[in-house]
């Protein structure tokens, strides 16, 4: 499924997640087993993958698209694991730009950090239809200039889309952190990176889980020296 495609699943109010279930369900599609039943939408997978034919007799991969497919738009593209989200509670308080269902800003919450959540149309666009936490309205460059001396978080920003670029020249902060598949990939524009390398130090990366034909890496970047 392309990402840009229009989601036409039903609303959902405000839900808490309970652990990382998108964890759980990339660990179980990336092994080609059906999601644990326990799961928020795991039925939809279910019932994704029964139309398709024999539950038992599903390719891994096939599983795996469906699962993602399916579940992307109620929880985000990115997978966050453990580690990436102690390396971001660390650098506390955030503000997120482009946090579509808030699914990265509730797990950190719940960690006790404090993040404002913000998205230029939140909870449901062409890329989402969920709501985990509050995301607050806001224009991408207003948002980040609000920011103060916040790290500025961006997760999987949108391909071809001047979102990531704008929020960069709005932020005065020295501290940026990035979910993407790097230049050239599904994320952001090419101007967005070639300014962050301008302007910014790359200091820590680390891999993420990713989906089958993709990469995830979670980068933090501050600003040079003055």
């Amino acid at each position: 499924m392309n990402r840009r495609t229009t989601f036409h699943y039903p609303f959902t109010r405000t839900a808490r997640p309970v652990g990382n279930p998108l964890l759980e369900f990339w660990r179980h599609a990336r092994a080609g087993r059906l999601p644990p039943p326990h799961l928020p939408f795991a039925d939809e997978v279910t019932t994704a993958l029964a139309r398709l034919g024999r539950m038992d007799g599903l390719p891994r991969a096939l599983v795996e698209a469906v699962t993602r497919d399916v579940i992307t738009p109620r929880y985000a593209w990115a997978v966050p694991d453990d580690a990436a989200l102690d390396l971001l509670a660390g650098l506390g308080p955030l503000v997120e730009i482009g946090a579509g269902t808030g699914y990265w800003a509730a797990l950190l919450r719940a960690r006790g950090v404090r993040v404002t959540a913000t998205d230029a149309r939140p909870y449901r666009n062409e890329y989402c239809a969920m709501r985990w936490t509050r995301v607050v309205r806001a224009d991408a460059r207003r948002a980040a200039a609000r920011a103060g001396p916040s790290a500025l978080l961006l997760c999987w920003a949108p391909p071809l889309d001047p979102m990531a670029l704008h929020a960069l020249e709005g932020y005065s902060g020295r501290t940026v952190a990035l979910v993407s598949d790097g230049p050239g990939g599904s994320t952001a524009e090419d101007a967005f990176f070639e300014r962050l390398e301008r302007a910014f130090v790359l200091r820590t990366a680390r891999e993420l889980p990713a989906w089958s034909g993709t990469r995830a890496t979670l980068t933090i970047h501050e600003a040079h020296a003055e």
